[in-house]
């Protein structure tokens, strides 16, 4: 029998029910995991779980879109400008919450390479979901602008440097850095020094 049958508010079944989704998602392959894995894990029936997500596509979509969105308020507060911050401990900072969240973009970059069941892959729900994607794209660009611009204000980025350029760099070692394999102190290098030697000048 069901425990405290959907006695709880809605939104709260609903962050229980991602909350549960999140971690199988992580811990094993979207293939693996079922929605009777999902409704065991919150303490609930798979009929509940579906009164929140109609699929597992969507439930994992759900997934990504409440850390995205989690993500974006964690940046939010590590990149508020503040006078005594050096854009290496804003980016620090920001590295933080990237790493966080790392765990189910990984997931998300391992499904989209390995590909789903054309009966799981409904086309309005992709559509809807890459929309929100692209929104939030555009919103932490905005952001990493924002934080490049400040920073070359305050000479510690060279002038002759585009912000929205470096923005896009940045976001590109973003998504590298959610892989384990790649470590933040030699993306944050790379992305700081170069990779060429320095002549010494005379």
């Amino acid at each position: 029998m069901e425990k405290s049958q959907d006695r709880k508010p809605a939104e709260v079944r609903k962050f229980e029910i991602l909350y549960a989704a999140t971690e199988l998602f992580c811990e094993h392959d979207y293939h693996v995991v079922s929605m009777e894995d999902v409704a065991a894990k919150v303490g609930v029936s798979k009929a509940t779980v579906y009164l929140y997500f109609s699929s597992k596509l969507e439930l994992f979509f759900g997934v990504i879109d409440h850390a995205v969105d989690k993500l974006i308020a964690g940046l939010e507060e590590a990149l508020t400008d503040t006078a005594h911050q050096s854009l290496a401990e804003k980016l620090d900072a920001a590295q933080q919450s990237l790493q966080d969240y790392a765990p189910i973009f990984r997931a998300s970059q391992h499904l989209m390479s390995t590909g789903m069941p054309d009966n799981d892959f409904p086309p309005h729900v992709v559509a809807t979901f890459m929309k929100k994607m692209h929104s939030r794209r555009g919103r932490l660009q905005e952001m990493f602008v924002n934080v490049f611009s400040k920073a070359q204000e305050k000479g510690e980025v060279r002038s002759d440097m585009n912000p929205e350029e470096l923005a896009t760099v940045f976001g590109t070692y973003g998504m590298l850095m959610t892989r384990s394999e790649v470590s933040y102190e030699t993306a944050k290098e790379i992305l700081f020094h170069g990779i060429l030697v320095k002549e010494d000048k005379e």
